[in-house]
């Protein structure tokens, strides 16, 4: 028995060695009757290889279809390759660590191309690759610092976590037959600096998990058609903006059709010039739980949210400093934990269907006013804490036990001693024995206010806006609370009236 698998052994590298061969500098081994793939061989590889699309061997000729895995590893002295187009497959670690490699031409026959093949590869500056390509696997082109540019043919359909990591690459086309983009695909390529896209809603339905998962974190720049992206005009039939589609995007404008119903505030993480967000009507969801941190809109001066919205989720608009002015129509039930925090307006006018705060305030140190709804219900947390530059509030609530606070730090570094608590007539004493209120030391009757939009002026412009409240169209510019100069519970020609007589009183 002993003697058996020794002669089984001995057959076995006789038929190893059978199906090895080189010719002409190049190792091969046989894949099958008339197949072979080149194999990597000692010494390594060096000066220019051409491999041939037939190789005869003792009167027998192979078709060569597959270059082995690690083939040319580190074959530091490689300077060119020529494939034939018989090749089908290119191993895994085939060409990685080739230093003196400047250039490859993928064969259309070539089918798959495995992780890492070309990684490493510094001098690699051209690359191009064959039309029945269908993926770019993991690592392909890992730091190879001089690939500044690729084509992908229309074959592929996915790239796969780090294909083009640390790699030089400055721009590329990424269609939408281009169904996959996984993790860090383009991380740290730093020369990045444009996408482009040839469809735009079919680049709304992509999914990206993370921030660093869309290339356009990295290139910013995003073109149309091979035209710069300056509006992000949302097409019409989109229904959801998913997260981090826009990330970083340099356009300076964003509209959003009717057809949009959900937008998940990290789509627009980055975007660092669109200097106004407005939330349309038919919006009736805002997600924030993707933003790790990070504002959507971080230097937007004016967000505008829609009637739509119920509920303005925790951190939604939380660090956007910028924000000098927001409007908030009638719709909004609740603002959630820290919803605006440090965001820089002055003034806010809670809309008459707001019923909960939830700390939505917390920090704002710009606030200097803010105007409570005769509706609302519940103050909870840390609601104004922080405010420190708060000088009045103003309530239309005639009746201080409306409101159940909930938790203990709701004027937290408030000045209560200097900021003046406005309340409805003939409501200063409810005020000053309510155990929350009264730490107001100043608590009066309050006057109408004929400086709708809150600009620092009463003129025409708030004419305007109230004429629009009346006549209920979108976006007057002020919500009705504000619209409610005389302080009697709607937005009439009175409160119109008001406004023109102290206009003429100028």
């Amino acid at each position: 028995m002993k003697h058996f698998y020794s002669l089984f052994i001995l057959f076995a590298l006789f038929a190893l060695q059978a199906n090895a061969f080189t010719v002409n500098g190049i190792s091969y081994e046989a894949t099958g009757a008339k197949t072979v793939k080149v194999v990597a061989k000692w010494p390594n590889y060096s000066g220019t290889v051409t491999i041939p699309r037939i190789v005869t061997y003792s009167g027998v000729s192979y078709t060569v279809n597959e270059i082995d895995n690690q083939c040319f590893l580190d074959a530091e002295f490689l300077e060119s390759v020529s494939l034939p187009a018989s090749l089908l497959t290119i191993g895994t670690n085939a060409f990685e660590g080739c230093v003196l490699l400047t250039t490859i031409t993928i064969p259309n026959s070539v089918n798959y191309i495995g992780a890492r093949a070309f990684a490493n590869c510094p001098k690699l500056s051209k690359v191009t690759l064959g039309n029945n390509l269908t993926s770019i696997e993991s690592g392909v082109f890992f730091h190879c610092a001089n690939l500044k540019e690729i084509t992908l043919p229309n074959s592929v359909t996915a790239i796969r976590a780090l294909a083009f990591a640390h790699s030089g690459i400055e721009q590329i086309n990424i269609f939408k037959n281009v169904k996959t983009i996984e993790d860090f695909a383009f991380d740290d390529c730093v020369s990045l600096k444009r996408i482009y896209i040839d469809d735009l809603a079919f680049w709304c339905m992509r999914d990206f998990d993370n921030f660093n998962m869309n290339p356009l974190s990295q290139a910013k720049n995003l073109y149309l058609n091979d035209k710069l992206l300056t509006t992000i005009n949302i097409p019409d039939g989109i229904t959801t903006i998913k997260p981090f589609i826009f990330a970083a995007c340099t356009a300076s404008e964003l509209v959003i059709p009717a057809s949009v119903k959900t937008i998940d505030l990290s789509a627009f993480r980055g975007c660092s010039r669109i200097k106004t967000a407005l939330i349309p009507n038919t919006v009736t969801e805002l997600i924030s739980d993707n933003l790790d941190g990070y504002p959507p809109f971080p230097d937007a001066t004016k967000i505008i949210i829609g009637n739509g919205i119920k509920t303005i989720p925790n951190h939604a608009f939380d660090f956007c400093y910028k924000v000098s002015t927001i409007i908030i129509y009638e719709g909004v039930e609740s603002m959630d934990y820290n919803a605006f925090r440090y965001c820089g307006f002055r003034n806010v006018v809670l809309p008459k269907t707001t019923r909960t705060l939830n700390s939505a305030f917390y920090s704002c140190n710009k606030l200097e006013e803010i105007t409570l709804n005769s509706e609302l219900k519940r103050m909870e947390g840390a609601v104004f804490s922080g405010c420190v530059s708060l000088a009045a509030i103003h309530s239309r609530i005639k009746d201080p036990n409306q409101i159940e606070f909930v938790g203990s730090s709701h004027f937290s570094r408030v000045e209560t001693s200097t900021c003046v608590l406005y309340v409805p007539k003939g409501c200063v004493q409810a005020y000053r024995k309510h155990p929350k209120w009264s730490v107001f030391t100043k608590i009066q009757e309050d006057v109408i206010n004929t400086d709708v939009n809150y600009d620092g002026k009463t003129d025409v412009e708030d004419v305007n806006i109230l004429v629009n409240q009346i006549l209920n169209l979108s976006y007057a510019g002020a919500n009705a609370t504000a619209c409610d100069v005389d302080l009697n519970g709607k937005v009439d020609v009175e409160d119109v009236n008001a406004v023109i007589n102290a206009i003429l009183l100028n």
